[in-house]
């Protein structure tokens, strides 16, 4: 009687595993996908905004001007879902100009130039040279 009580839960666990297994392969095959036929994946707008604010008030609190003007407020652009077009903006306009522009390969997959998000921060972005 254990032996097939036993059998049972080693069936069942066995089931569960394999469920587990063959579920997250899944996702990970559409995921490798998605990156070497490549499809965009953009954020929404007031998802990109909340960002553009947090890398603010993390930039605000470094110690110096040098890592402030490097800090992600500064150098980090965004790809938001612009009504179904993909659309690289950056936070504010103190950001550094031209990081909203896309890059040869961001423009080949279809990635269109945005301006910014308009997130004022107190901080001074540098000038890239």
């Amino acid at each position: 009687m254990n032996v097939v009580i036993l059998g049972i839960i080693v069936i069942v666990v066995l089931i569960v595993v394999l469920i587990f297994f063959v579920g997250g392969t899944a996702q990970i095959t559409s995921k490798i996908k998605d990156i070497f036929t490549g499809r965009v994946s953009a954020q929404s707008a007031q998802l990109a905004v909340e960002d553009c604010k947090q890398f603010c008030a993390s930039a605000i609190e470094l110690p110096n001007d040098n890592l402030k003007g490097t800090s992600t407020y500064c150098t980090k652009a965004m790809i938001v879902d612009n009504a179904g077009t993909a659309t690289k903006y950056k936070c504010g306009s103190g950001s550094r100009n031209g990081i909203e522009q896309p890059t040869e390969s961001e423009a080949g997959r279809g990635i269109k130039a945005g301006g910014d998000l308009g997130i004022t921060c107190d901080i001074t972005c540098p000038v890239p040279v």
